[in-house]
């Protein structure tokens, strides 16, 4: 068990490394992809003991409408139902253990695509 917490807290450090060396490399670079958002987005949020659909809906939230974005989301009707689609069936693939951010990246992709 505390080997699992240790694993967890390592992944956390090296996600969080590389989102901060995404920032600092300046904003010219590309945003990171969802999975990598997803996953250090995930594992922060539920590291606070937040309820795991809310750290979800937040995380999608933040990964498919980026924060720094200077437009404010959702743009359209298409990225409106994408975050609703997303967050009704992409949010119970993820755990405290593992975001499953592969996964959940195929669910969203599948509900852009609607």
């Amino acid at each position: 068990m505390e080997e699992l917490r240790m694993m967890r807290e390592v992944v956390m450090v090296v996600m969080a490394g590389l989102i901060m060396g995404t920032i600092v490399m300046g904003q010219g670079q590309p945003r990171p992809s969802f999975p990598v958002c997803f996953g250090a987005c995930y594992i922060s949020c539920t590291s606070s003991n937040i309820s795991s659909l809310i750290c979800a809906a937040k995380c999608f939230k933040d990964c498919i409408f980026p924060p720094n974005n200077p437009a404010p989301p959702p743009q359209n009707a298409h990225d409106l139902c994408t975050l609703g689609c997303a967050s009704s069936l992409c949010t119970h693939f993820s755990t405290k253990e593992n975001p499953s951010d592969k996964k959940v990246e195929s669910c969203v992709d599948f509900c852009s695509n609607k």
